[in-house]
C-alpha cells in the first residue's frame, strides 16, 4: 500500500485532515502547526483540486472541468505566494 507521510515532518503519518481528507500528519500537534501556517487557507481548494470528478462523458464536460481546475490552481498559487511574501519582509 501507499505509505502516508506527514506534511510537516516527512515522518510516517497517522492523522488525516478531515477537511480535504488528502493531507496527512504524524500527530495532532503537526496538524495544528500546519493549520495555523497555511492549511486553513488552502484546505478547501486542495480538496476540490484533488477530489474525484467522476467520469466526464463529453468533451464539453472535460473542458469545463479543466477550466475550473485552472482557476482553482491560480487561487491556490495566489494564496501561497501571498503567504510566502509575508515571511520575506
Amino acid at each position: 500500500g501507499q505509505k502516508l507521510v506527514c506534511e510537516v515532518t516527512g515522518q510516517p503519518a497517522r492523522v488525516i485532515c478531515h477537511g480535504c481528507r488528502l493531507t496527512f500528519y504524524r500527530s495532532k500537534e503537526e496538524q495544528s502547526l500546519d493549520w495555523q501556517g497555511i492549511h486553513c487557507k488552502i484546505c478547501k481548494l486542495v480538496g476540490k483540486l484533488r477530489g474525484s470528478k467522476g467520469a466526464l462523458k463529453s468533451e464539453e464536460e472535460r473542458k469545463k472541468a479543466q477550466s475550473e481546475d485552472m482557476e482553482l490552481n491560480l487561487q491556490l498559487l495566489k494564496i501561497c505566494k501571498n503567504e510566502a511574501h509575508k515571511h520575506l519582509i
